[in-house]
């Protein structure tokens, strides 16, 4: 009887060898977990780019309208200079779509304005 027992356990033994080499049994609950850290992780990539691209269309906008404000400033500072001729005011609002000349254009005291700008289109050919 007791080379029939360890026969029994010899197959006891085969049996576990048979489960070892074969993929280890996980079960579903173990699984998930990582599924769920892959797509969170996905659905927080997914979500850092969204908020990325809104930032990015917000700083445009505000880009746009930081530019629209300052051509109607240096299009109103323009406009408030006394007997400047057509040509010299197309002429400077060529000059002054440099951001820096438009600047110091607008930083001016009202009265400088017309000699700064008739000395600047004299010094770039336009007048």
């Amino acid at each position: 009887m007791g080379v029939q027992e360890e026969s029994e356990s010899d197959k006891d033994v085969e049996l576990c060898n048979k489960k070892g080499k074969h993929k280890p049994i996980t079960s579903s609950s173990s699984r998930q977990p990582k599924k769920l850290k892959k797509s969170t992780g996905e659905s927080m990539v997914d979500a850092l780019t969204a908020m990325a691209s809104a930032v990015s269309s917000l700083v445009e906008q505000k880009k746009e309208t930081y530019n629209s404000i300052k051509a109607i400033n240096v299009v109103e500072a323009l406009d408030a200079i006394p007997d400047l001729e057509e040509d010299i005011y197309m002429d400077a609002c060529d000059l002054l779509e440099d951001e820096g000349k438009s600047k110091i254009f607008v930083s001016l005291d009202v009265s400088k304005r017309k000699t700064w700008l008739i000395r600047k289109l004299r010094s770039h050919g336009f007048y």
